[in-house]
């Protein structure tokens, strides 16, 4: 009686239920580390939390009546035009060099001797980041949440939503890597991470765009390591030059250049960003009409 009341609720709660089980599960291996755990296992608790996300989708997936293996399938699409793959590519590289730009331009010193020596493990990188450092985490956001999100709400009130909801996911990971404070104190540290926050929220209107355009986690996949990526290697800038009132300048101007770049992306596709008229997973030959994916409720709470 329990599971199939269970069942019921996922069924016609399906956002509400997935994002409480992408919480739940990061969150929940997140706060030893929060706590200072440092021991042996601490790698191993830190990426597991970061497959919360595709985790709470498959068992939303289930809990819906679905098929894990019918949604994976059908999420896992590679086969999309050649020019969506290097938008995939490109994309991040061109925001981050939009964005040095203007750091440089405002007068601060960048080194672009140091790019080529980073080029040569950026690949090796983008795919670690993929597979094993966020890019899994699109399982969720853009494979299970975005479609039911546009749905109801449609594509820009959609995305924004979800990049809040993912941008707060992340908190305990700030909260645990104290790398990320780059010299700053507490009252200088918040309006940083406020930044950080809005600039995730940027990042999820392109990826939004991607996904509607190609229905193609794995593109996402590639999307989102390449922001990671692209914001740990292709910034001209010494690793200890990113700290103190340099780091806040860099990221006040990250995130303006991603809230312009957002913003246009919304006006040229004039509000769409891609979304069809009847949003969902689009079959991979027109003998495939999915049927056997869950036709979940669209209540959000």
């Amino acid at each position: 009686m329990i599971h199939t009341q269970i069942r019921q609720w996922v069924n016609h709660h399906p956002v509400t239920s997935f994002f409480v089980l992408a919480y739940g599960v990061s969150w929940g291996l997140w706060l030893p580390i929060v706590l200072g755990y440092n021991g042996p296992l601490r790698n191993t608790v830190f990426v597991g939390g970061i497959f919360g996300p595709a985790v709470a989708g498959s068992i939303v997936t289930w809990l819906a009546g679905g098929s894990v293996r019918v949604w994976l399938r059908h999420t896992v699409r590679w086969r999309v035009p050649f020019r969506w793959w290097v938008l995939a590519l490109t994309l991040p590289a061109l925001l981050i060099g939009a964005a040095s730009t203007g750091y440089a331009l405002l007068g601060y010193p960048v080194d672009v001797s140091l790019l080529p020596g980073r080029l040569s493990g950026y690949v090796p990188a983008l795919l670690l980041t993929a597979l094993m450092g966020g890019g899994q985490e699109e399982f969720g956001w853009r494979g299970v949440a975005l479609p039911h999100l546009e749905a109801r709400l449609g594509p820009v009130a959609a995305t924004l939503v979800l990049g809040v909801v993912w941008a707060l996911w992340h908190l305990p990971v700030i909260a645990a890597d104290r790398s990320f404070q780059h010299g700053l104190n507490l009252s200088a540290l918040l309006p940083v991470l406020l930044l950080s926050l809005v600039s995730i929220v940027g990042y999820a209107f392109f990826l939004t765009w991607l996904f509607n355009r190609t229905h193609s986690v794995v593109l996402a996949m590639l999307l989102h390591a390449g922001f990671n990526t692209a914001n740990e290697l292709l910034v001209p800038l010494s690793t200890s030059a990113v700290a103190g009132s340099t780091y806040t300048v860099l990221s006040v101007t990250m995130t303006l250049t991603l809230v312009v770049a957002a913003g246009l992306l919304v006006a040229a596709t004039r509000g769409r960003l891609g979304f069809a008229a009847a949003p969902g997973i689009v079959p991979d030959d027109p003998q495939d009409t999915g049927a056997d994916v869950p036709h979940a409720s669209l209540e959000l709470a």
